[in-house]
């Protein structure tokens, strides 16, 4: 047998651990730009981190108009992550166009600062033949998988709070899972575009009597008396009941109807029994005797109102939030009329300025517009090297859109269709493709092609931008190329796991 553990000799070595000097050096947030794009490999911008939106570039290049590389992250595609920094500031992909590098495309990215990124494509041609190269900057707008497909407008008078967070939540039966959520999420979360904010509490929460949750509520200013509205949902014909107690103490019996619903009590500013920023559930079963339903609850609408009106006319009853507490029932089915739907908008507002060699995209939903730029002379700002000097560049960009969510095989199929500008699929995705200027590349030389987008917040083009991105380029290329100026980023023990001179 092993020797004892010394536990309380362990807690005292933690107690003189100096947590003091370790902070700030392990900072969680990452850079606005990156390679976050779970469909193709390329650079990406968070254009608003609490919605989630994000901007998404890729490159595509293709081979005699025939034979393409789409770098699809989820599968083996013919392009490979090649070089990286530790900051992760630079990066490149290697598309490998025929074998042996033979004919390959490194496809680098380099973030510049905060508001602009750039790409520079570098073409190796080691054949005999000359080859005829062509890549596609593809601009998408990528919405969260359970971005919410409706909203909610919340006016003065009234507060929201999504049941996700809540101060704690218990199950009466709980098991392993119930605290080993997946990737970060909270216990009991899951997550559809069908719900408000598309996040809700589930995962057989209310099935068995005994669940509950509480939460911290923050009622509107100057609250008198109102409502209390519960979004929930539920199978159709099936019944969960609940007793909650703070806020309002009543039980209450929600009703399944397949589809998001409302449950409205009564709220009394006055009774001696309320606590007015608490509320707690406690479910009680189906029938409130025993076992129950399991229900997503999305959440909790407080709404400040007059004093019902026992014999207001429903029907007549205007969809405004001062009518909103006139009845239970009126309540619910105003809100109905309330709750809007929010359709993603995938196709940006294009604005193609070629003397000035920009595209300016505006995506409704984002906040902000992006500038994509190339030089002037392609032809003069890129360096060619090797035997063949007759390699020829056409300087003329061209804007097409694909519109279908994948592009594997829908870019293929239209790749030679030299006369249509728009590509309609099946619209569930928009892909802006800024054709980079042609070229045909001579037999073992090479060639830089460059480009650049930038952030703007405002509704016109960013101001072209003023770096050399040719010797931004090839400076990097240099460095990721020596093996001596990466080994010092390296710690010794590390070493044997280098893959050649790409760290």
């Amino acid at each position: 047998m092993g020797g004892d553990i010394d536990y309380d000799g362990d807690t005292d070595q933690l107690k003189t651990l100096n947590y003091a000097a370790i902070g700030g050096t392990h900072d969680l947030q990452l850079s606005s730009w990156g390679p976050y794009s779970k469909k193709y490999a390329g650079i990406s911008h968070i254009a608003d981190i609490r919605s989630g939106l994000r901007f998404d570039l890729s490159v595509v290049i293709s081979q005699n108009e025939h034979k393409c590389i789409i770098p699809n992250v989820r599968f083996e595609s013919g392009y490979h992550p090649w070089q990286a920094s530790n900051d992760l500031t630079r990066y490149s992909y290697r598309y490998e166009l025929e074998w042996k590098d033979q004919l390959y495309a490194d496809v680098h990215y380099q973030i510049i600062d905060s508001l602009t990124a750039a790409v520079a494509i570098k073409y190796v041609n080691n054949t005999d033949q000359f080859q005829q190269l062509d890549a596609d900057l593809m601009a998408s707008v990528s919405y969260p998988e359970n971005y919410s497909s409706i909203k909610l407008p919340v006016s003065p008078n009234m507060t929201w709070k999504n049941a996700i967070h809540y101060e704690s939540l218990q199950f009466a039966h709980p098991n392993a899972k119930d605290y080993l959520p997946d990737n970060g999420w909270l216990q009991a979360e899951i997550r559809d575009s069908r719900f408000i904010d598309g996040r809700a509490v589930g995962k057989n929460f209310g099935k068995d009597s005994g669940d509950r949750a509480s939460y911290q509520l923050r009622l509107p200013a100057q609250f008198q008396n109102g409502s209390l509205a519960i979004a929930y949902q539920l199978k159709v014909g099936k019944k969960a009941t609940f007793k909650l107690s703070g806020l309002v103490n009543k039980t209450v019996v929600l009703t399944g109807t397949g589809k998001l619903a409302w449950k409205t009590v009564r709220i009394d500013r006055y009774s001696k029994s309320m606590h007015p920023s608490h509320l707690e559930l406690i479910a009680l079963g189906g029938d409130g005797n025993g076992d129950g339903n399991p229900v997503d609850l999305n959440g909790f609408l407080i709404i400040s109102g007059p004093k019902p009106q026992v014999k207001a006319n429903l029907k007549a009853t205007p969809a405004t939030t001062a009518t909103l507490a006139t009845s239970e029932n009126s309540f619910a089915s105003i809100l109905d009329t309330l709750v809007k739907t929010q359709p993603q908008h995938l196709i940006p507002k294009k604005v193609l300025d070629r003397p000035n060699q920009q595209l300016f995209l505006k995506y409704p939903d984002l906040p902000i517009g992006y500038t994509i730029s190339w030089p002037k002379d392609q032809e003069d700002a890129g360096k060619e090297t090797g035997k063949g000097s007759d390699t020829k560049i056409k300087t003329r960009v061209r804007v097409r859109e694909f519109q279908n969510d994948q592009l594997d095989v829908f870019y293929r199929e239209k790749i030679n269709d030299h006369v249509s500008s728009v590509f309609r699929g099946n619209q569930k995705g928009d892909y802006t493709a800024l054709g980079l200027p042609s070229l045909t590349l001579a037999p073992h030389s090479q060639k830089w092609v460059y480009a650049s987008f930038s952030v703007t917040h405002k509704k016109q083009p960013a101001k072209p931008i003023q770096y050399h991105l040719d010797s931004l380029f090839t400076a990097a290329d240099r460095q990721g190329d020596s093996n001596a100026a990466l080994s010092k980023d390296i710690l010794p023990v590390g070493k044997k796991y280098a893959l050649g001179d790409n760290y």
